[in-house]
């Protein structure tokens, strides 16, 4: 039964997100889109950091799929 959820092999269609939340635009983007994306069966995770967190981050081995 289709409940409108995006998936592929029974993994639903997710996405990690580092956002630096320090600036409107990065912040109200995320969760626009997280609400957007919802809609249609798509998954964020999103996770609101600083900007040194957000560039030690992407300076790892644990970068996200997205980041803003």
């Amino acid at each position: 039964e289709d409940q409108g959820i995006r998936e592929k092999n029974g993994v639903q269609l997710t996405f990690d997100w580092l956002v630096f939340s320090e600036v409107d635009w990065s912040y109200n983007l995320a969760n626009y889109a997280q609400a957007q994306w919802q809609k249609l069966g798509i998954k964020a995770n999103i996770e609101f950091v600083d900007y040194e967190t957000l560039l030690a981050r992407l300076n790892s081995d644990d970068v996200p799929d997205m980041w803003n």
